[in-house]
């Protein structure tokens, strides 16, 4: 079970709720449910340290894992997929693609907005296919398969957002720049606080020397708005790479 701390509790998200089901639906397919049950055993987690960032490891390194761990994925290996760093495996997923989203996210919203099943699990699979590291298809795909009574493709699914959520939430607490949440995709923001029952009301960049830093001002279900730190060091170096733009500049 996930220890939401400060953050769930805020939101109004019982402490040891699995986090494997987002409570909304906005990330889920149409007629879709929710119910499936988080990992028991998931992948260990570092113990955060406030304003302490583990050295990065070279980047050949943590795709070669990324691709290593997404192949486990093809295979159904569940027993497996429970021992990925899941921290590693994200952050080779972004290095991978430069912290861009895969092409086949565009044929999802029309999917999702004709709510045709058959074309949100093809979308939704084409997206796992490219990108083994994004969170919402595996939603998608985790709520379509409970549905369609696939147990085993569910709980695989289930497994690999279980775990990346997890992640996110051991790398920080999220209540500052010391502690902000390590993020590699900047939707994985927008993941965590939509699983976690808030609404992102707003949005801001701040730069700390050599660091980015994402706040997302969200509203909570007893109506307050608190801001959520998030690390973007890593992603926005790679897209300021991937459009040949100058990397964060201090404040």
């Amino acid at each position: 079970m996930v220890k939401l701390g400060w953050l769930g509790t805020l939101l109004g998200v019982c402490a040891c709720s699995p986090i494997g089901v987002a409570p909304r639906k906005p990330a889920t397919a149409p007629g879709a449910r929710s119910g499936a049950t988080a990992p028991t055993k998931a992948a260990a987690a570092p113990t955060p340290q406030p304003g302490v960032r583990p050295p990065a490891r070279p980047a050949a390194e943590d795709i070669a894992y990324y691709r290593q761990a997404s192949r486990l994925l093809v295979a159904k290996d569940l027993a497996a997929v429970k021992s990925i760093d899941f921290a590693r495996f994200r952050r080779g997923g972004m290095l991978r693609s430069h912290g861009g989203g895969p092409a086949a996210e565009r044929e999802l919203s029309p999917a999702m907005k004709s709510r045709d099943l058959a074309a949100i699990r093809k979308a939704a699979t084409a997206i796992v296919a490219e990108d083994a590291a994004h969170i919402q298809a595996h939603i998608i795909l985790m709520n379509l398969d409970q549905d369609a009574g696939h147990k085993a493709d569910a709980e695989l699914h289930d497994a690999f957002v279980a775990g990346m959520f997890q992640s996110i939430l051991a790398s920080g607490d999220g209540r500052g720049f010391g502690t902000a949440f390590v993020v590699y995709f900047i939707r994985e923001e927008y993941d965590l606080v939509r699983a976690l029952g808030g609404e992102v009301q707003g949005q801001s960049l701040h730069h700390q020397g050599p660091r980015s830093f994402d706040i997302l001002h969200v509203k909570t279900k007893r109506g307050a708005v608190r801001d959520v730190y998030f690390d973007i060091t890593e992603p926005f170096a790679e897209e300021a790479k991937l459009f040949g733009l100058p990397g964060a500049a201090e404040d």
